[in-house]
């Protein structure tokens, strides 16, 4: 075996055995600061499974994908005793929209 190929070989198997080292086992999913936004929801448009390995790549696509929906403001992962806890912030809601002013005379063509 050729040099070149024996340094292809040892690069190639301690990137795998360093992402297993530090993937972590989630058995549960605790999501925090969701008021309009369901937990089934948050876990369908991140991606989300109980009882996976998550490493850093994977927190990372999580936080892309829902920062993708538009629905957060601020989305913070951790990982905290096999659990993957997740705390987010809302868009604020416009629930009422006053227009302040005088009324407009509006000039009708003859």
């Amino acid at each position: 075996m050729n040099k070149k190929l024996k340094y292809i070989l040892i690069v190639l198997f301690l990137s795998f055995f360093s992402n297993s080292i530090n993937a972590e086992v989630i058995n549960n999913v605790v999501i925090n600061g969701n008021k309009r936004v369901s937990d089934e929801t948050i876990k369908i448009y991140g991606q989300i499974n109980d009882y996976k390995q998550y490493s850093e790549k994977n927190a990372n696509e999580i936080l892309k994908n829902l920062f993708e929906t538009g629905f957060f403001e601020d989305i913070n992962l951790s990982y905290e005793n096999k659990n993957l806890i997740i705390n987010l912030k809302e868009y604020p809601i416009i629930s009422q929209l006053l227009i302040i002013g005088e009324k407009s005379k509006i000039l009708k063509k003859k």
